[in-house]
């Protein structure tokens, strides 16, 4: 259970980062594709952490292998929702159907879960100390942001914009 959280909270955080890159860069992030979210968000890690073009070549492979992983996740989890909307539509709900669809489901989760904090790792891998620290200060100012002011943190929205609108800051 511990780890499931540790997972959530880096994903979120990662989530953050990625959503509050998109600021007011022409199309919203919400409109993109997965690729075009890829692309910016490579275009965009490039620039404000100055990658070398070694570092930008192991990007774009994590990019790669992470929407694959999503386009897989997208196919089974439409799958699993069709399945509970068939219980649903059906005369009468089956209890351990359902219960059998949602262990499936966890267990997609936890693989999701290892997959996400191994690319996460080799993320962190790709970086330099201090390309770690410029982004876990933005990281950082990003997830404060708002907080007391009646609002949350916002996606693209506040100060800075994200990694648009200006810069990273």
């Amino acid at each position: 259970m511990k780890r499931s959280w540790i997972v959530l909270i880096l994903s979120t955080v990662l989530l953050t980062l990625a959503l509050s890159s998109c600021g007011f860069s022409g199309k919203r992030w919400y409109k993109m594709t997965p690729e075009e979210r890829g692309a910016y968000f490579v275009e965009k890690m490039t620039k404000e952490l100055d990658l070398t073009p070694d570092q930008v070549t192991k990007l774009e492979k994590l990019k790669v292998e992470f929407l694959a992983n999503q386009s897989t996740h997208f196919q089974g989890r439409q799958a699993h929702h069709q399945a509970i909307m068939d219980q649903f539509r059906s005369d009468r709900i089956d209890i351990e159907q359902l219960k059998a669809q949602m262990q499936e489901h966890h267990l997609g989760q936890g693989q999701r879960m290892d997959f996400m904090l191994e690319k996460l790792q080799e993320f962190h891998l790709i970086l330099t100390p201090d390309q770690r620290n410029k982004l876990a200060d933005h990281m950082l100012e990003r997830s404060n942001w708002g907080h007391g002011h009646g609002h949350g943190g916002g996606f693209g929205h506040g100060p800075g914009n994200g990694f648009c609108g200006g810069g990273m800051w």
